[in-house]
């Protein structure tokens, strides 16, 4: 087994604040959100849930994945697959900026 990494931003959250407005956190956010893991054929092999950092890890057998941050938000609708390769006994680190399009 081999373990996928990595940290996750989101935002803007928010659209121009003023004074007075409440905004939820980026943890807020990220709470609704998760890392998944699909095997090259197109099922889900694997979720991690994004922690109050922004951080996920999820350890996989080695092989071939296709990784998302689901929901998909904003701009990253329709966001082309990230494929990683896991081998025994190794890190892989995958981050994720996510742009919610909120301007």
């Amino acid at each position: 087994r081999g373990v996928l990494q990595g940290h996750v931003t989101i935002g803007p959250n928010c659209p121009v604040a003023y004074v007075g407005m409440a905004c939820p956190a980026d943890f807020q956010v990220l709470a609704s959100h998760e890392v998944v893991v699909y095997s090259s054929a197109g099922r889900i092999v694997a979720k991690a849930r994004i922690d109050a950092e922004g951080n996920y890890r999820v350890e996989l057998p080695a092989g071939n994945y296709k990784v998302k941050v689901e929901p998909e938000v904003g701009i990253q609708k329709g966001q082309s697959d990230n494929q990683i390769s896991i081998s025994a006994n190794s890190t892989i680190t995958l981050n994720f900026d996510l742009d919610t399009g909120i301007q």
